[in-house]
């Protein structure tokens, strides 16, 4: 390679670094990592709102997890909690702190079921290291656990009436807030 292809080259694998680290920082720009001291706000919300749903806003927030396991037979799984700003809508013009409230409740919610599947992966990866069938039962815990997390999201708003029940709202609030209490140990970091 003569030093004109090699400039080439380096120049070419420079810009591949720049976009890729430009292309990386969008995509987490659009996620908000779940924190103890974060705490949603409107312009967080970016999606077009559904004008046809009856809902004053949606809270659009994933829970997923990684699992790997090196030469050594280490295992490792993390779990992710994110809230998704580009799926998340609100309509301008309805909106208002209470409702905020309600839905920094459904971020929590999936935030409690990170706890919960943390929580059970430990256990598994304590009482299960050396399993053949690690990654089938690894996805198993995690489908059962995100389930159960849908049920309890679609619960908390068949009882709070999507926030309108305040006494609910309330309830749920310190509910939820006592929960993650119990599983403080494995809070998102």
């Amino acid at each position: 390679m003569t030093k004109k292809h090699n400039l080439y080259f380096l120049l070419f694998i420079f810009l591949f670094q720049i976009l890729h680290i430009e292309l990386y920082a969008q995509t987490n720009a659009d996620e908000l990592k779940w924190k103890a001291d974060l705490k949603l706000k409107w312009t967080d919300f970016k999606a077009l709102p559904d004008k046809s749903s009856p809902h004053a806003a949606t809270t659009f927030s994933k829970l997923n997890y990684s699992y790997t396991s090196d030469e050594n037979g280490k295992q490792t799984i993390k779990i992710n909690c994110c809230f998704i700003k580009s799926k998340s809508w609100k309509k301008k013009e309805v909106v208002n702190a209470y409702i905020l409230t309600h839905e920094q409740l459904h971020f929590d919610i999936t935030e409690l079921y990170a706890r919960k599947t943390r929580q059970a992966m430990a256990k598994y990866l304590k009482e299960n290291a050396n399993s053949e069938n690690a990654v089938a039962e690894i996805k198993q815990i995690f489908s059962t656990l995100f389930a159960e997390k849908v049920n309890f999201d679609t619960q908390y708003d068949l009882e709070t009436n999507h926030s309108r029940n305040k006494e609910k709202q309330e309830e749920w609030q310190i509910k939820v807030k006592d929960m993650m209490k119990e599983l403080v140990e494995f809070a998102s970091k």
